[in-house]
């Protein structure tokens, strides 16, 4: 009676929290991403688990005399439910671990062939429950099989995290280091002792809530690139708005030089003084061009164009300029 108290409060503890995990889940709008779409699938299964576990540990109370076919029958659901969720979390770390993430349709499409194959095996193998200690303890071909497999599968992600040294590190396997120490954990005390046999699916729940907090939420990261984009757009219009005032007062100065040249070359009557003046103005306008050309080529940047100028400076002209500033 201890134990069954101890199963009912864990394990619908352990329901309330699946469910409540994939309620915030499924209610929140995502982008239609592969890690996003096996995280859902990772929940179905382990509500699926769970809900048949628990009822599972009413009908196999030999007290209630359940008929034989019906506990039969929710033993393979929870077969499945495990075959499917070990299958899930597999494809899950494959794809984690993988860099090149565009190549995988033909790994999805092998997971899906083991989905099928577990299901059918695990409706069709034989299935037997014994009474022990006045509890149905159930054995047999099929339970057999599912242990292998999952163990099998495990194996497989143990290598898909240690084949890269940087994966250690990774958030995202911490869900196979739960499972490598929980799970097992809770194995070794269920061989020990098989009364408590209720454990098994609170690790899982819990393995599955961790990972709620491991996966990629990839609005947050799309809404970063935005805000990070965002600011770079107004620092860069900021950048170009007092590049442009700087312009703007760079080409008022060789105007207002190039008028009062002009006025002056009216007026005036040498030669010499004449030619020095239209020198001056040829400076002048040098010095526009240079400032209209440094306009041109930021307005470039926007179209990611750049402009190499390959011109030859000459010293004299240098020197004129800088003697008529």
């Amino acid at each position: 009676m201890q134990n069954m108290e101890g199963f009912l409060l864990i394990n619908l503890y352990a329901l309330l929290l699946i469910s409540f995990i994939s309620i915030i889940f499924f209610s929140k709008k995502r982008l239609n991403q592969l890690e996003n779409k096996l995280y859902g699938r990772f929940l179905v299964y382990s509500l699926l688990m769970n809900f048949s576990g628990l009822l599972l540990g009413f009908l196999v109370v030999p007290e209630y005399n359940v008929p034989m076919f019906i506990q039969l029958l929710f033993n393979k659901i929870y077969l499945i439910a495990l075959l499917l969720w070990i299958n899930t979390l597999t494809l899950y770390t494959f794809y984690v671990s993988k860099k090149d993430k565009t190549k995988i349709d033909r790994t999805i499409k092998t997971f899906k062939y083991f989905d099928y194959i577990n299901i059918i095996l695990a409706l069709f193998l034989p299935i037997e429950i014994t009474i022990q200690n006045n509890s149905a303890v159930p054995s047999g071909l099929v339970y057999m099989y599912s242990y292998s497999f999952f163990c099998i599968e495990f194996l497989f992600q143990i290598i898909c995290v240690i084949k890269n040294p940087k994966n250690l590190k990774n958030r995202k396997f911490v869900p196979i280091y739960l499972l490598s120490t929980l799970g097992t954990a809770a194995m070794v005390n269920q061989i020990i002792n098989p009364d408590m046999n209720y454990l098994i699916n609170p690790v899982f729940i819990f393995i599955a809530i961790v990972m709620y907090h491991t996966i990629e939420n990839p609005d947050l990261k799309m809404l970063n690139e935005v805000y990070k984009n965002k600011e770079l757009l107004e620092q860069t219009y900021e950048d170009k708005s007092n590049f442009l005032f700087e312009m703007t007062q760079e080409v008022r100065e060789p105007l207002y030089n190039m008028q009062q040249v002009c006025n002056e070359i009216k007026d005036e009557k040498n030669i010499n003084e004449i030619k020095n003046k239209i020198t001056q103005l040829n400076n002048y306008v040098r010095q526009l061009d240079f400032t209209v050309n440094d306009v041109l080529n930021v307005s470039t940047l926007d179209v990611q164009k750049v402009k190499f100028i390959d011109n030859r400076y000459s010293l004299k002209g240098l020197y004129d300029d800088l003697v008529s500033r």
